[in-house]
């Protein structure tokens, strides 16, 4: 998945079930017919024309962690253990605010990707359960 550079509340989404965007501000999704490059990790669609999307996933890529408004979210790993012959440690993520307070946002199996869009006002996050996605209301 990638927030598109031009549009930073559009929010493609690609998995091996459909393509779609996701609009952060109505809550829309939309399937589209969505090309990619897993090796150069961009998607373009007639949707957002002329943009090269960036995205990310379990396979490679890195969505931002950080917010232009001082934002950021850290990972961190913990509690190994065996699950099915595999070993695995639990996945923790925490929002820290522009004055340094911190919110666990995450604590389960890794999620695949999460990151922030360009203009830091939506945040997603895609694991086996789905996509999530927040976003920052200005009153």
């Amino acid at each position: 998945m990638g927030f598109s550079n031009n549009n930073s509340n559009k929010l493609i989404i690609i998995s091996s079930q459909r393509k779609t965007i996701f609009d952060c501000e109505d809550g829309s999704i939309t399937d589209i017919d969505a090309k990619f490059d897993e090796k150069e990790l961009v998607a373009i669609t007639d949707m957002l024309p002329d943009e090269y999307t960036p995205i990310a996933g379990a396979y490679g890529g890195q969505m931002s962690h950080k917010t232009l408004q001082g934002e950021r979210v850290e990972i961190s790993y913990h509690d190994k253990h065996i699950v099915s012959g595999k070993e695995l440690q639990l996945q923790q993520i925490v929002f820290v605010d522009r004055f340094g307070a911190e919110n666990i946002i995450y604590d389960n199996y890794p999620s695949y990707v999460c990151g922030f869009s360009s203009d830091g006002n939506c945040f997603a996050l895609a694991d086996d359960g789905g996509v999530y996605i927040l976003r920052r209301i200005n009153n």
